[in-house]
């Protein structure tokens, strides 16, 4: 059995009304209403929800057609077809916004009408099929992208039982603090894998929580060092992709390593203090601690750390600037251009 498609009349001439009624009842149309002020119009397109409105242009009340059409398209999609004895450029020009099925000059034929009604209907039922089809392709693009991003996380984590297995075998305590330290990097990024995940838009990461998940992780696997140690979060909600949350998140993790590893000692507590700025024209990462600093003769681009060298590579990577300074402790300050960022 064929749908019978429901359509409203919007005419301010009662005679003009009637006979439309009468004609859409005869071609098999069930008329929901008629209405005689664009106010109404909007008012009944959204309580019965017709499948298409014939719309007259010039009504009762102050609205137009016009006007009711765009206030009808700004929250509902429902076809519209003006019929007016206006012609003139401005009117269509006006009309035209309201991207309208269709716009009919009275006096109009029976058939042309008729076939308006139609292509109407056709083309409307056409374009949700299609919605719906790219929907389902969105949601199984969608469907993969989360299997991948689980995929690469449990992956992530046999990685890292690998290498808390194999650190168990080796008797230098460097090359195992070494190994450990590996597992925790892998860690770190187990850990955004899984906030992307769990994420609803999975092309980008509200960064503010996967930052503080992270500081507290790294608090962590140096829980030894950190009984004595604060840290503060504070950061702007920005969403970053994962070419940039992912340096990003490892360059925190080495800092805060860092700090917890070098700055404080068992009679130094202190704390740790992380600042995430999104301004116009930079994404501003600060990491501090109030720890013991720098030696004096300290110089960032020529230091053979292995966990500063990390930054540096990752700072290169994502065509950031780095400023490292001594200040009651260690500053780092990582800018990043906005124009580099695809977030």
């Amino acid at each position: 059995m064929s749908k019978i498609f429901k359509i409203l009349v919007v005419e301010d001439e009662s005679i003009t009304a009637m006979e439309l009624q009468k004609k859409l009842v005869s071609w098999g149309y069930a008329v929901l209403g008629v209405v005689s002020s664009g106010e109404n119009a909007v008012e009944k397109a959204f309580e019965l929800e017709p499948d298409l409105i014939l719309m007259d242009i010039i009504l009762k009340g102050d609205m137009t057609g016009i006007d009711a059409a765009g206030a009808i398209k700004n929250k509902v999609e429902i076809p519209i077809i003006y019929l007016t004895a206006y012609c003139n450029d401005e009117t269509f020009e006006d009309a035209k916004i309201t991207q309208p099925a269709a716009y009919l000059i009275k006096p109009f034929q029976e058939s042309e009408l008729r076939f308006a009604i139609e292509m109407a209907f056709y083309d409307h039922q056409s374009r949700l099929k299609l919605m719906e089809r790219i929907q389902k392709s969105l949601d199984g693009r969608d469907l993969l992208i989360r299997d991948i991003h689980n995929s690469v996380k449990n992956n992530l984590k046999r990685i890292s039982t690998i290498l808390n297995c194999q650190s168990d075998y080796i008797k230098d305590n460097q090359i195992r603090q070494m190994f450990q330290e590996s597992e925790n990097r892998v860690k770190v990024l187990e850990l955004i894998y899984d906030k992307f995940s769990q994420s609803e838009d999975l092309a980008n990461l509200e960064f503010a929580d996967y930052l503080s998940s992270l500081v507290d992780l790294s608090f962590k696997f140096y829980e030894s060092k950190s009984d004595n140690v604060d840290y503060k979060v504070n950061s702007e909600e920005i969403l970053l992709n994962i070419d940039t949350a992912i340096p990003l998140g490892l360059i925190a993790h080495e800092l805060v390593s860092n700090s917890l590893k070098h700055a404080f000692s068992e009679d130094r507590g202190g704390e740790i203090n992380l600042q995430l700025d999104n301004t116009d024209s930079n994404l501003i990462m600060n990491v501090r601690d109030n720890g013991v600093g720098l030696p004096p003769t300290f110089n960032f681009e020529k230091s053979e750390s292995l966990g500063f060298n990390i930054v540096k590579t990752l700072v290169d990577e994502i065509n950031a600037e780095i400023e490292v300074k001594n200040e009651s402790g260690v500053h780092v300050m990582i800018k990043i251009p906005k124009n580099s960022l695809d977030c």
